[in-house]
């Protein structure tokens, strides 16, 4: 059973020729966009509510962890508490946040969140408190910050799908064309934004050659699928929900990630059995 717990479609790559209209680049997110978001996390602009939610899964670790005379915490143990924080919610192993400042490769990531954002989202709550650490809530404050962001460069990268496909970003569009555009994103996805089209035709065609090409499209289909397909055939569509639906594939798909590399695991010992015996 082929597992995507490291980047299977490596071998693909000639799918993904540099063209006008390429993932690559598309929806990243710049400085502007980071203190934006910081900003409006600050002030709570977004939900008093979602920023609760955060804090509660960071507190266990928060009040594990030595504090400074203030009771709040360093930059390394910032660093820590978030990366485990992405890594047990999301799968997400962020450039950026890696421990003892390791490079991580994995599909789970929300591929391309770019290494400074971290370090600049940090310094920036640094430049605001001074020496005096940390607290859970600004911990949150960064957490959701970068969870915007990650959603920011998603919706970034689905508006190129829709362009690719030729389709509008204001008003709706038919069941079937959005299904084509979250099949492409979500190739793009796997590929970790390696993927290049011109237009609807040859992004047809791309996806139907990595399907056939990837012996573990089926599973990984039928998975995305069944997150997006009841949305789709529930309701008219349009690019916000799009966006949407792959910004959930995003934040879940580890959940399949890790049962496809359990499977793998599982596989591999009992072969490792049968040889034994």
């Amino acid at each position: 059973m082929a597992a995507f717990c490291f980047l299977a479609a490596a071998c693909l790559t000639a799918l993904a020729h540099v063209e006008a209209s390429s993932f690559l680049g598309s929806g990243e997110v710049s400085s502007n966009d980071a203190k934006k978001y910081f900003e409006a996390e600050i002030a709570n602009t977004w939900s008093n509510d979602r920023l609760a939610q955060i804090e509660d899964g960071l507190r266990a670790t928060f009040a594990s962890l030595p504090k400074n005379t203030h009771g709040n915490l360093g930059h390394d143990a910032v660093r820590y508490v978030l990366h485990r924080y992405f890594v047990q919610r999301n799968g997400w192993f962020i450039k950026g946040l890696e421990p003892n400042g390791d490079t991580w490769s994995d599909m789970s990531a929300p591929a391309t969140m770019k290494e400074w954002v971290p370090t600049y989202l940090q310094g920036l709550m640094e430049q605001r408190l001074g020496e005096a650490g940390t607290s859970l809530h600004e911990l949150a404050v960064v957490a959701a910050a970068l969870e915007d962001l990650i959603a920011l460069e998603a919706r970034g990268r689905m508006k190129t799908a829709f362009e690719i496909h030729g389709l509008p970003l204001i008003g709706p569009i038919t069941a079937q064309r959005a299904r084509e555009a979250v099949n492409t994103y979500y190739v793009m996805f796997l590929l970790a934004g390696n993927f290049s089209a011109d237009g609807r035709g040859e992004a047809l065609a791309k996806v139907d050659a990595f399907a056939s090409a990837y012996t573990g499209w089926d599973e990984a289909n039928e998975w995305m699928q069944g997150l997006v397909e009841p949305r789709i055939a529930a309701a008219s569509s349009d690019f916000h929900k799009a966006a949407r639906m792959v910004q959930d594939i995003g934040e879940q798909y580890y959940r399949f990630n890790d049962m496809e590399c359990r499977d793998l695991k599982a596989t591999l010992s009992e072969m490792e059995g049968n040889k034994a015996g």
